[in-house]
């Protein structure tokens, strides 16, 4: 698992409500990454908190990634050497090969969201470099039916061939991870989490072992999907302060209007008459709403 150190959001309230020391997924054993800074001019701005926590994720062993996009030369040369290890936001060749001359670990990301792995690989020299991973980043469920994994590795598979292709997304990450002695290979010791395939070519796996179990065979599961051990949260509604407290009543309301497939702008629209919204209307019990 990953996890972040600032909300994504600039909320006013953002550093307040969201204090490192109310973080403490960095310290369980099953989060490897501390992910996504996407408040990176604030790290360049030398912002004491977000440094801190990078500092922290280093003292912990885990990893610390940036989400540079847009980022300069300069500047991400100045994330770099604030602690950042890796970037996923490369958008040209060009752009890769910067992050790689800065030493960080670069994604090569494709999706429904973000489709740019033809772009990055048009430019590469071969061999591929070793601090070189795959991610999709924001996919929809749609895409993993249509493509998926195997889609990326067949793009990267005829350009440098199917074994590089496998590295990008077994070895490299786990290397990246700090967790090759137990991923990545297979070799006493390390966990017997493995796919079987056909080829080297035929990315789609024959069958699936966790633990050295059998879990699926051609595409099938064949047990049930563990439930991840989350923690009960305690979350509630604020009551409006004025009127029925059961309702909130909206002159006018804020709006996320899509710009493209990756920008929202916020807006604020006037409602046709009054909106009126329904906090734990009668009849409705946990996990339902009205109709």
């Amino acid at each position: 698992f990953a996890t972040r150190l600032a909300p994504q959001s600039l909320l006013p309230e953002g550093e307040e409500a969201f204090p490192l020391e109310a973080l403490p997924l960095l310290e369980e054993p099953g989060v490897a990454l501390a992910a996504e800074i996407t408040r990176w001019p604030q790290v360049v701005a030398g912002e004491e908190g977000l440094l801190e926590g990078i500092l922290r994720a280093h003292l912990l062993g885990r990893r610390a990634e940036a989400h540079g996009a847009g980022a300069s030369y300069a500047k991400l040369a100045a994330l770099a050497a604030a602690g950042l290890d890796a970037d996923h936001e490369a958008l040209t060749a060009e752009e890769v090969l910067n992050r790689l001359r800065l030493g960080f670990w670069t994604m090569l990301r494709h999706s429904s969201l973000r489709p740019d792995l033809p772009a990055l690989l048009e430019g590469l020299p071969l061999p591929p470099s070793p601090r070189l991973l795959l991610t999709t980043d924001g996919a929809a469920p749609s895409f993993y039916a249509r493509e998926g994994f195997p889609g990326l590795l067949r793009r990267v598979s005829a350009w440098a061939g199917p074994i590089e292709a496998l590295r990008l997304a077994t070895l490299n990450p786990a290397t990246f991870l700090a967790l090759d002695g137990l991923l990545g290979g297979l070799a006493p010791g390390r966990l017997a989490d493995f796919l079987l395939l056909e080829a080297p070519d035929a990315f789609a796996p024959l069958a699936v072992y966790v633990g050295g179990e059998l879990v699926a065979r051609e595409g099938r599961l064949l047990e049930p999907l563990p439930a991840p051990p989350w923690r009960k949260a305690s979350l509630g509604f604020v009551r409006a302060p004025f009127g029925d407290p059961d309702r909130y009543l909206l002159g006018s309301a804020p709006v996320l209007r899509l710009e493209n497939a990756v920008i929202t702008r916020q807006t604020r629209e006037a409602s046709e008459g009054v909106a009126a919204f329904l906090l734990d209307p009668p009849g409705a019990g946990p996990g339902r709403s009205p109709g």
